[in-house]
């Protein structure tokens, strides 16, 4: 289940007028920076006040990487920016290449394909290059793990520098250079970076001016940074920040032609989220579905006539990719459907045979969205699995992938992403060792929502949301402000696209409102007219003939009044029962009777609405646990009744249900076996 926690802070009145009072903000600007940890003014200050860069010769490696890149411009050499195929390596590449271009250099872009190459640097790629008359190879956004890779160039009599972003090994490649904030005393006062801040830092020191280098690329960084989703704080708001402006007014004609097929008007601000919805994927989509140097070449065209079919291509290409997540989604669906026992592991594991290994990362996420586990989808080729992993809260993949490195041919990544290969006829095994090693930590993740204060409706007026501004750049870390509305009742459901999206008009204290909940299907949607809820929701301005007015987006929904000590409580129980780590007395004290399940399915039959455990335990709280609720739902699933297990979400009543015992259930077997065997059903 994904049923988020919420996490709502309480306002700290003096704290937030003295920081109103200090930056000159308003109330609910500071009352949000407050409850984010910035409580003194001083705090608020880094925040607030944008933070200039490092001089990027402080950085380990940064002054012998220089002299070597100016020695190769220098002698004529060729040098090969060796980048990768997501929009952070493709940015960081033409960022790079571009600068020593400008400095005089003989340069060329090697972007490796994803489906044939893979990530990173590889050993037929370097020969090439080498035969090429390349000797001296830059990396960015990769490069850090190539230990072998950099072996090979010195016996090809090939320089190497390397640039990365990545969390480094125990062993580094040996380069002439080895930048990458990670790194033990890199000497970065900043360590989240892009690979494209990394690229951005380089150039700053090749030009010797970090202003110059923001000024030429900070639209370049700011799309590579925000694509990566970095952390939006320090160094990286302010790339993105004059990023951000420097897109509004670009003549970088690849650009504008990124832009204009993406319908984000010339001289219109460009914001966080149409970088992150629209620009980024586009140049994401060409390395996912056919070939990176496709947004290469948008991004050095000279010409609008190749930047707008290079444009166009890139179009295709995302439409491509839509079209092959929504394939793997509806074989997932058909998996779990088969299956739902996949769904009760700390992990998610998935296999497909035919999916496209350019999109799996992306469905991964929307599963960790959906279930909130981690979760890992690998495509099969030629006996391999190849795959991408997302994770959440503290959950660490590239950890877990390293306590499982036995059973894998090579992994890599960060915290919340991450990808591995290994080969078919190890798949039971790294299941079982990945199992055991979420198992052996004191903690399960959980998806939490992060609110940022209580509010009444009435209260987020266009001046309120207008004064949020001086918050943006919105991001990883510094996320778009979330508002709690409890208590407000529904009145209308309106389904928008063809029931693709539902919009609700809730009643509040002092007038009606609208919340738009993308994503949420209306015939599956689990709240009827005139129910009580409590809604956590995101504010934007929009501007439609001249009249600004706000537009209310829900990012949760929940039963109004909801306990969620109580449901945490009866959450760990439930995974308890599942991982069978239950004692025979709390088997015994959650194992369901024909009462029970008998009320469970009288409710559901009386509601004729699909329904999830929430809903339900809201209606059923003062008889039953919410683990007994969920294992409930588990039994009458087994029994043929329900559409799906707890574990799905929202469920509903099947027609013409077979009569299987309840009792004979596998889920009703396996608890009065954990309680001893001897309960009365």
């Amino acid at each position: 289940m994904a049923c988020k926690l919420w996490n709502i802070p309480e306002t700290d009145a003096e704290k937030t007028g003295i920081l109103a009072a200090e930056y000159q903000i308003s109330t609910l600007a500071a009352a949000i920076l407050v409850n984010r940890g910035y409580f003194a003014p001083f705090l608020a200050g880094r925040y607030l006040i944008d933070t200039p860069l490092q001089d990027p010769m402080e950085w380990r490696g940064m002054e012998d990487a220089v002299a070597r890149i100016r020695r190769a411009i220098e002698c004529g050499e060729q040098i090969t920016v060796y980048g990768d195929y997501d929009c952070d390596g493709v940015t960081s590449t033409v960022l790079l290449a571009d600068c020593i271009l400008s400095l005089g250099g003989k340069v060329s872009a090697y972007l490796p394909n994803r489906l044939s190459e893979g990530y990173g640097m590889n050993k037929a790629a370097l020969r090439r290059l080498a035969e090429k008359g390349t000797t001296l190879i830059i990396t960015v956004d990769n490069g850090i793990s190539a230990v072998k890779e950099a072996e090979l160039l010195r016996e090809l009599s090939v320089d190497l520098i390397v640039t990365d972003h990545h969390q480094p090994a125990n062993s580094l490649p040996q380069a002439i250079a080895v930048i990458d904030p990670h790194c033990r005393e890199s000497g970065a006062e900043y360590t989240d970076f892009a690979g494209v801040g990394v690229a951005l830092n380089l150039a700053a020191a090749l030009l010797g001016d970090m202003e110059a280098a923001l000024e030429r690329y900070a639209a370049l960084a700011a799309l590579g940074t925000i694509a990566d989703v970095m952390p939006m704080t320090s160094a990286n708001r302010t790339i993105v920040k004059r990023g951000l402006t420097s897109l509004a007014d670009t003549d970088h004609v690849g650009l504008r032609a990124l832009m204009e097929i993406a319908g984000i008007s010339e001289g219109e601000p460009v914001t966080e989220d149409q970088v992150a919805f629209r620009l980024a994927p586009r140049i994401n989509a060409a390395g996912r579905m056919a070939d990176p140097r496709l947004a290469l070449r948008l991004l050095t065209s000279f010409t609008p006539e190749k930047a707008k079919d290079a444009a166009a291509r890139l179009q295709e290409c995302n439409d491509q990719r839509k079209a092959a997540e929504q394939e793997i989604l509806t074989q997932l669906d058909e998996q779990i459907k088969e299956n739902p026992a996949l769904l009760q592991r700390r992990v998610l594991v998935f296999t497909g045979s035919d999916w496209h290994h350019g999109v799996i990362g992306i469905v991964s996420a929307k599963l960790v969205e959906r279930y909130g586990k981690p979760c890992f989808l690998f495509a099969e080729d030629n006996g391999v699995l190849t795959g991408s992993g997302r994770s959440l809260g503290e959950f660490s993949l590239f950890h877990m992938l390293t306590a499982v490195a036995d059973h894998l041919i090579r992994y890599g990544g960060h915290k919340l992403a991450a990808g591995a290969s290994l080969k078919k006829e190890s798949l039971p095994q790294f299941m079982e060792a990945v199992e055991a090693y979420a198992a052996s930590l004191p903690f399960l993740p959980r998806p939490v929502l992060e609110c940022d204060a209580k509010i009444e409706p009435e209260e987020l007026t266009v001046e309120a949301v207008s004064s949020l501004e001086v918050l943006r750049p919105f991001g990883a870390e510094n996320r778009k402000p979330v508002f709690c509305l409890e208590n407000v009742t529904i009145r209308q459901i309106t389904p928008l696209s063809d029931g693709k999206h539902t919009k609700l008009l809730c009643a509040g204290k002092k007038g009606d409102f609208t919340v738009v909940m993308f994503g949420t299907q209306t015939d599956t949607f689990p709240y009827r007219v005139g129910a009580k809820v409590d809604l956590a929701v995101t504010a934007e301005l929009h501007t439609f003939r001249d009249t600004v007015s706000v537009s209310l987006y829900a990012e949760g929904i929940r039963p109004a009044g909801f306990s969620q000590k109580k449901y945490l409580r009866g959450l760990k129980r439930y995974e308890a029962a599942r991982y069978h780590t239950l004692t025979p007395q709390e088997g015994a004290g959650i194992l369901p009777r024909r009462k029970q399940l008998n009320l469970v399915y009288a409710v559901l039959k009386k509601t004729s609405l699909p329904a999830d455990a929430d809903l339900l335990y809201l209606m059923l709280s003062d008889r039953m646990g919410y683990d007994t609720i969920c294992l409930s739902l588990d039994i009458l699933y087994e029994a043929g009744i329900l559409s799906g297990p707890a574990a799905v979400g929202t469920v509903r009543l099947l027609p013409d249900p077979p009569k299987m015992p309840l009792h004979e259930t596998a889920t009703y077997q396996m608890l009065a076996a954990e309680a001893g065997g001897e309960v009365s059903f």
